[in-house]
């Protein structure tokens, strides 16, 4: 299984970043929405907050006060963002395929 770690994180504008990874590559990603979704996330969306983004211990995410996100899910997030097929879309469909088949041996 491929675990992507972060070796480095910068703010552009609020609410994206601009991601560096083991594999070299260098990936942005809007944030805005994922922090807009759970109010305990709100004192990020304050740009100053927000401009303080740093690495986890290990790279394995990006935190921001008592807030992270983990690695995988910001690769993922960044991947889809760019319109390329994520670990997660790839785990999720493979999930979804499974269900089925069960319903499906199920029904007969």
């Amino acid at each position: 299984m491929f675990f992507p770690h972060l070796t480095a994180v910068e703010a552009l504008k609020p609410y994206c970043v601009r991601t560096h990874w083991h594999t070299g590559e260098v990936l942005e990603v809007d944030l805005e929405t994922r922090l807009r979704r759970y109010s305990a996330l709100a004192p990020i969306l304050d740009p100053t907050v927000f401009a303080r983004v740093h690495l986890g211990e290990w790279g394995n995410s990006i935190e921001w006060l008592d807030n992270e996100f983990g690695a995988d899910n910001v690769y993922a997030w960044a991947k889809e963002q760019r319109g390329e097929v994520s670990q997660n879309e790839i785990r999720q469909d493979a999930h979804l395929v499974t269900l089925l088949r069960k319903v499906a041996t199920d029904d007969h």
